[in-house]
């Protein structure tokens, strides 16, 4: 009998409506969302992507927090390196 197939939960977008994971498996990385089905919960909207979409992914759900904690890119390294501007 096979070993079942598992997937590695990489990164969680949970400040949308709806959270969105980014998960890696034997075939690569994918989002998805999770729903539930009979009283199971499942993968939904699965989309593959690859490397560098995964990486964009992960950045913008980081670039929305730092806008929510109030994090100005251009202030901020304004303060730390007043010089380099």
């Amino acid at each position: 009998m096979a070993a079942k197939s598992r997937a590695l939960l990489v990164f969680a977008d949970v400040q949308q409506d709806t959270p969105q994971y980014l998960c890696m498996d034997g075939k690569g990385f994918y989002l998805c969302t999770v729903g539930q089905r009979d009283g199971n919960f499942v993968e939904q909207a699965v989309q593959r992507v690859d490397a560098e979409q995964a990486r964009v992914f992960m950045a913008n759900a980081f670039n929305r927090a730092m806008e929510i904690t109030g994090y100005k890119a251009g202030y901020q390294k304004a303060k730390m390196y007043p010089d380099t501007l």
